[in-house]
């Protein structure tokens, strides 16, 4: 059958990965295609045959009691090993079940990404550290008070419209520049050892 590879690249802070093609059918039906991760902040679609196709984001199209799709098998069994939020033991975290939690600590479990977390939108403290993350968006934690990240291997941060964010910790990581503009809560910021000059 022939065959047609797309590319897709993150526009507007949409992450990649999260993307996906939803194929329909004549009869209404639709198949989901994921994307294949090239590594590179690129995912590539592989189509088999043609039709109507829609682009789509996963963060857009769950809800309720719709399982969350972690990227990180780390992250996701640190999350099912915190008693009480897998509610109903079905191995999966759904969106509900996610905003239940208002403090997470993930810290020292050797997580690489935390998609997913946009999710945990009641989240009022965060622990993240002595991981081995190179990207943090948290700007849909619109609740966190407490951010703690240091200790991972961040190259860009982004915490933008988090105005109830008063303490937060970045230090020994690789960020260049860090924007705290509409931190308007920050009494306490933390950013040692990583590449900021000036």
């Amino acid at each position: 059958a022939p065959q047609l590879s797309k590319t897709a690249k993150s526009t507007a802070g949409v992450a990649v990965q999260r993307l996906f093609i939803l194929h329909y059918h004549a009869d209404g039906s639709h198949d989901v295609i994921k994307p294949i991760d090239n590594g590179d902040g690129t995912v590539t679609f592989v189509i088999t045959s043609f039709s109507t196709f829609v682009f789509a984001n996963e963060a857009e199209n769950i809800s309720g009691a719709d399982p969350i799709s972690f990227t990180d098998s780390n992250f996701k069994a640190a999350l099912l090993a915190i008693d009480g939020l897998d509610a109903n033991k079905d191995n999966e975290i759904s969106c509900d079940e996610a905003k239940t939690i208002t403090k997470l600590n993930v810290a020292f479990k050797n997580i690489s990404s935390l998609s997913g977390i946009e999710y945990f939108t009641g989240l009022v403290k965060l622990e993240c550290n002595n991981n081995q993350l190179a990207s943090l968006d948290v700007t849909a934690l619109t609740e966190l008070d407490t951010l703690f990240c240091g200790e991972n291997q961040l190259q860009s941060i982004n915490v933008s419209g988090l105005t109830k964010l008063r303490l937060f910790s970045c230090y020994n990581n690789r960020l260049a520049n860090v924007n705290l503009s509409g931190l308007t809560a920050l009494t306490g910021f933390q950013c040692n050892d990583n590449l900021i000059t000036g």
